[in-house]
């Protein structure tokens, strides 16, 4: 047979599958797989005296106790002289086609495989390229040759030291993103190209104080001056004496009407013009409150810090025809500390807001205006507060206190209510109200 001949085999060949130098004796191939025999047996006891792949033939075994070429019962040993003389078989290296020209006996194939040049190995630091790309498992093929120059030289992954600071990590991370940000790294000036000065980026900051080309604001910057310059120009610029002048005068006048409308804004802080002033109180005690017909009267407070002194007074129970079905508010006005400046008959908004104690939004709504036409809007003299309160007798149904789960809503929550009230008192007179 030709050199270089190879023993013909199936996919599913348990045999050996190497290229042989010269075309192996058919009494040495598997009957079954048609490849040299591996582990070779012998059909015996009176049989053909054909040879098997040891695997091959005790798959068979489980299928068919027939030997395939003899069709008697299949009765097989080890042979050893057939072992001896296919182990003395020439073989090529399995990577002659990279490149190795190794020729020796079958049996010392493995013991070669083990230190030749052309197997490919995988980059134990498993980066991502190379000459063989794996087609499972992540990382780099390479011959065994290459191997110690790839790790040496050319993979990525291989630890490395920074030049300029000796940190060690892998060649990627050095060479990448550590070079925007090693301390002792040579960088330019940030005001390049005016500056030419290069230093190592830790002392960027001590450079740029006093970089002769750092764009600095002029010291009399709060006075009003808005220059912006390099620092080697700053001292001239400072220098000048009546530049800083004018613009200092400019800037004094305009501070100087500033402090006159802020003057006038502060002596007219009682003004009645406040909107929003809110006061939040709890109301504990619902059920007894609503079972036993129990008022109860918020704590006082100012509309504003020098305003109309009110409480707020909340019928649990309801009050008159709306008795049993509704909660009901009311405010009071109370004699006040500032009542002497503030104008009577009272008039304003008061916004009622029963809270939703699950999350904030969807909080109950009502509001009641006084128009000074009232006796409940009547300045209070001879008591502590009015006899008289006005408000809201059906604010909200009792029904709808419990849980609303489409809204997200409860406003009853551990038998406690939560109410936020806002007082908007418009504007009297204000030039009269400014005196102390």
């Amino acid at each position: 047979m030709a050199s270089g001949s190879t023993s013909s085999s199936k996919s599913s060949s348990e045999g050996y599958d190497y290229q042989f130098v010269e075309e192996p004796s058919d009494d040495l191939k598997c009957l079954i797989c048609l490849c040299v025999a591996k582990d070779p047996q012998q059909h015996g006891d009176g049989g053909c005296g054909k040879i098997f792949c040891t695997s091959c033939i005790d798959k068979y075994k489980t299928r068919n106790d027939k030997c395939p070429n003899c069709r008697k019962v299949i009765t097989t040993f080890k042979d050893e002289r057939s072992n001896r003389d296919i182990q003395s078989l020439k073989v090529k290296c399995t990577n002659r086609n990279d490149g190795c020209q190794w020729v020796g006996e079958l049996r010392y194939v493995d013991d070669h495989l083990k230190t030749c040049d052309y197997a490919k190995l995988r980059c134990p630091n498993r980066c991502g390229g190379g000459i063989f790309q794996m087609l499972n498992g992540g990382g780099t093929q390479l011959f065994r040759k290459d191997l110690q120059k790839h790790l040496d030289h050319e993979c990525p992954r291989r630890q490395y030291s920074c030049p300029h600071c000796q940190k060690t990590d892998e060649y990627k991370h050095i060479t990448g993103n550590h070079t925007v940000i090693c301390p002792k790294i040579i960088i330019e000036c940030s005001n390049a190209p005016h500056c030419k000065t290069t230093f190592p980026r830790e002392t960027k900051h001590t450079h740029l104080s006093t970089c002769q080309y750092q764009e600095v604001a002029c010291k009399y910057q709060e006075l009003g001056c808005k220059n912006i310059l390099f620092r080697k120009d700053l001292q001239g610029h400072e220098n000048d004496d009546n530049v800083h002048l004018r613009i200092a005068m400019t800037t004094v006048i305009k501070i100087k009407k500033q402090c006159t409308l802020l003057n006038t804004q502060l002596n007219c802080s009682n003004m009645k013009n406040q909107s929003g002033v809110t006061s939040i109180f709890k109301m504990p005690s619902f059920k007894e409150k609503k079972e036993n017909n129990i008022e109860f009267f918020s704590d006082p407070f100012y509309t504003d810090p020098r305003g109309y002194k009110i409480l707020i007074n909340i019928d649990a129970n309801g009050y008159g025809d709306n008795k049993g079905t509704h909660v009901s508010v009311w405010v009071y006005l109370m004699r006040g500390e500032y009542d002497d400046q503030l104008e009577f008959p009272f008039k304003g908004t008061i916004k009622f807001e029963l809270l939703n104690q699950l999350e904030d939004k969807n909080h109950f709504y009502g509001s009641h205006t006084l128009d000074g036409t009232r006796k409940s809007s009547k300045r209070v003299i001879d008591q502590e507060r009015s006899s008289n309160g006005s408000g809201v007798h059906a604010f909200i149904p009792h029904g709808d206190l419990g849980h609303n789960a489409t809204k997200n809503c409860q406003y009853l929550q551990d038998d406690c209510l939560v109410f936020r009230i806002s007082v908007d008192v418009p504007s009297y007179k204000p030039w009269l109200q400014c005196t102390n």
